[in-house]
This record gives structure tokens, sequence and C-alpha cells, in this order.
């Protein structure tokens, strides 16, 4: 359930002092998961929260030097499965991963352009 809008400025600043804190001690490939699923827990707008929270993704993955990550539709039903996971267990490793596979797979695509 999305929060009500009286919570949201609460959830929204805990997530920017969350980045704050864990942007330099985190490896940026976990700063970019964790960072994602606590974006979309926050849940600030009636539509377009995913989104948002990959545009969020790819701009800290390009802040630390990395490529940009692009979900496809392919990837929509293991992507929902390892947000749900994170979100209910409060475990992020699974999702981690994910995104490595990901990534991994944008260097592999970004290699074979080149």
């Amino acid at each position: 359930m999305p929060p009500n809008e009286k919570e949201v400025k609460k959830r929204f600043d805990d997530f920017l002092r969350w980045y704050a804190e864990n942007k330099r001690k985190l490896h940026p490939i976990e700063l970019v998961a964790i960072a994602h699923i606590k974006f979309i827990e926050v849940h600030p707008f009636g539509d377009g929260n995913g989104r948002v929270a990959r545009l969020i993704t790819n701009l800290i993955l390009m802040r630390n030097g990395y490529p940009p990550m692009n979900i496809q539709t392919k990837d929509t039903i293991p992507y929902i499965k390892q947000l749900q996971y994170a979100q209910n267990t409060k475990r992020y490793e699974k999702l981690v991963d994910w995104f490595l596979h990901k990534l991994e797979e944008e260097y592999v695509r970004s290699v074979a352009r080149e």
C-alpha cells in the first residue's frame, strides 16, 4: 500500500538521509539496488514511481562510472519478483545479485556494439 500524503514527506526525507549516509559506504551496485527499492517504498507519485526509480538507478550508476541499465520488458516478471522478495524480507542480497547480472548484460551488450 502506498503511504498517505502526510507520510510521503517523512519517507522521502528518510530516503534522502539513508542515501546520504550510504552513498560512500556501500558498493555502487549494492547502493543502486537498495536505493531502488527504498525509493519505490516511498511511492511519492500516483503513477511513474518505477520509472523514476529506474532513472535514479541510472543516475547513481553513471555517477559511479557504470553504464546505464535497461530493464527490458522480458525482465518484468523476474524484476518484480526480486523487488517483492526484498520488500517483504528486507533482505537485499538477491536484488543486488539481480542488478549485478543486469549490469553485466549491459557491459556485454556495449562491448558487442564496439
